[in-house]
């Protein structure tokens, strides 16, 4: 957003682009084995086929997930 000044009013433009979304699906264990998942989230983290990820720790795709111990609630 850029403030802009002109005449006696103050204004604002703002520059909007379209943005394109992908919904993808992943399952895993409480542990964060991934079980299965769709062909977009496969696409998504560099994998050709969904089974290609089946196994591997959900941390490992995405470091980011914290997975709660069993013992806790999500908040």
């Amino acid at each position: 957003m850029k403030r802009v000044t002109g005449e006696d009013k103050q204004r604002c433009i703002v520059v909007m682009e379209p943005v394109e979304r992908v919904t993808a699906s992943v399952t895993f264990t409480n542990s964060g084995k991934i079980i299965s998942c769709d062909s977009a989230f496969a696409h998504l983290h560099g994998y050709m086929a969904e089974g290609d990820i089946n196994g591997f720790s959900i941390t490992d795709v995405i470091p980011s997930v914290k997975i709660p111990l069993p013992c806790k609630t999500l908040p």
